[in-house]
């Protein structure tokens, strides 16, 4: 079963809601390979949770609970990422389309301040970036399969 965190999605609906529709549905080839295809990516997104979750447990260890980002010319100690590249997932800009994918925060020493000391929490900044690996990890081997079938 799928975590609430990583529920697969196909066309507005989850994973469970469209294996009973397909299996409402008569019986064919296509409809058998789509349950198949569902339930293996139910299983991998639920595994792939799992560890994603472990291993920002064993990287949270080592790190501070709110890591700051590192002074101009300089990388990040604890992911290697550059001001910039931490600035980019932290805050609403071009480049994200104004939504921030990392969850930061902003302490200003007054509330009409403009400037701030900005404090992003290492755990979710982990889970994003080991995300982003897990998602490379499987456009890369669906394009090496259809590659494949291709060929």
């Amino acid at each position: 079963m799928l975590h609430n965190h990583a529920s697969a999605v196909a066309g507005g609906h989850e994973a469970p809601e469209l294996i009973r529709i397909l299996t409402s549905q008569p019986d064919g080839p296509l409809r058998n390979q789509l349950l198949k295809t569902i339930q293996q990516e139910e299983t991998i997104r639920s595994l792939s949770w799992d560890v994603i979750e472990e291993e920002v447990a064993l990287l949270a260890r080592g790190a501070p609970a709110f890591i700051r980002p590192p002074k101009p010319g300089e990388r990040c100690p604890h992911t290697g990422l550059s001001r910039t590249g931490l600035m980019e997932l932290i805050t609403p800009c071009s480049r994200n389309d104004h939504q921030p994918p990392v969850k930061a925060i902003l302490k200003r020493s007054h509330p009409l301040a403009k400037r701030g000391v900005w404090y992003v929490p290492a755990r979710n900044l982990f889970r994003y970036l080991l995300m982003q690996g897990e998602c490379s990890r499987e456009n890369f081997l669906a394009m090496r399969e259809a590659r494949k079938k291709a060929d």
